[in-house]
């Protein structure tokens, strides 16, 4: 089932790009190559620990962005769909952050401790707290409240549903919501026993993958097919508890599980991709240099893909705290962001164009 392995030896920011970081301030603006050529996509991470301190590399003109906001612990953030805002939750507000110039724009009254996420056609946001809201981008209004508490959600690739693991019950479950129409939820029961940790559907919408939970370290990656009610894919992910994200033009789904983090085994692969057509699985394993650090093996845990599919970017948990920027054309490494000290979270793009 596993296939082609894949090394390499990647680019260092280290010391040196400790003062690039630090030299960019908000004033700075995102460059693009120019009409008709691949757009400049922004990439937004933060420091953990700090709660403040703020990053965004541009992937084709390598210029690195910082500012600061000081707050409370960050449980999520999020890019707007055209990447002109930064919705960063908190446990008790949703901070709205410009873009452009790193301005707060606005702190909403919501609980967003459980994430939040933001559709590909740019009108709501979900903020998942005690209840899941949605909210309208236009003046950030509830449009929609449900007294179900979700997390990880993510809306369809026409912004029209939201799916998201459903409430935990006897019954592994699958929450669809339909803003299409009314806003109407639906739950659907998958009788097998494994209790569903992350859900994503196909650009389609005909195929849902999962992650089901098998136990400490140990994942199932899911492929059902919602037509025929179905399994038609089944893969063990160990180490587990990772992250998965589809590419938009609905031709793969790249996974990965964090690896030696909290004393668990070191990891397989760098990430996985799985590919919907063919359904097989290739696992790409990848080792860097940071630093003063001996080579080590990219342990990835938070994913997120270039509206274009260009770029695939991999934020490793600590003690590692690198960012690696894969290009997805060439099948290599296109960056390794990483500074000494500093732990990343919370990696984020644009999901639309």
């Amino acid at each position: 089932m596993r296939g082609r392995i894949a090394f390499s030896i990647f680019g260092v920011l280290a010391l040196a790009g400790l003062a690039l970081v630090w030299s960019f301030g908000c004033d700075e603006k995102p460059t693009d190559p120019g009409e008709g050529g691949p757009k400049d996509y922004v990439l937004y991470w933060n420091r953990y620990g700090d709660d403040s301190a703020f990053f965004g590399y541009h992937t084709l003109t390598g210029q690195i962005d910082s500012f600061f906001l000081p707050s409370a612990l960050i449980y999520d953030m999020k890019a707007s769909a055209d990447g002109e805002l930064l919705y960063i939750s908190y446990r008790y507000k949703i901070s709205v952050v410009r873009t452009r110039d790193f301005k707060l724009v606005a702190d909403l009254p919501y609980s967003g401790f459980l994430g939040v996420a933001v559709s590909p056609d740019n009108r709501h946001i979900a903020v998942q707290g005690s209840n899941l809201r949605i909210l309208s981008t236009t003046d950030f209004s509830v449009v929609f409240q449900d007294t179900i508490g979700v997390y990880r959600s993510v809306f369809s690739a026409n912004g029209l549903r939201l799916y998201a693991p459903g409430p935990e019950s006897s019954c592994p479950s699958v929450y669809r919501l339909d803003l299409e129409h009314g806003f109407r939820s639906k739950i659907t029961c998958f009788p097998d026993p494994y209790p569903i940790r992350q859900v994503a559907p196909s650009r389609d919408e005909k195929l849902l993958f999962m992650f089901r939970y098998l136990g400490s370290c140990y994942m199932l990656f899911d492929v059902f097919d919602r037509g025929g009610d179905s399994l038609v894919f089944r893969d063990l992910v160990a180490p587990g508890c990772g992250d998965m994200v589809v590419s938009h033009d609905n031709r793969f789904v790249y996974f990965t599980g964090p690896g030696d983090k909290h004393g668990w085994p070191p990891p397989a692969y760098t990430f996985a991709r799985y590919g919907i057509r063919d359904k097989t699985v290739d696992s790409l394993l990848f080792w860097s240099v940071c630093g003063y650090d001996f080579p080590t093996g990219i342990i990835g845990h938070y994913l997120t893909l270039t509206p274009d599919d260009r770029f695939l970017a991999i934020n490793e948990p600590y003690p590692h705290v690198r960012v690696l920027v894969f290009n997805c054309q060439s099948e290599d490494t296109a960056k390794t962001l990483c500074i000494p000290g500093m732990e990343f979270w919370h990696l984020t793009c644009q999901n639309g164009t």
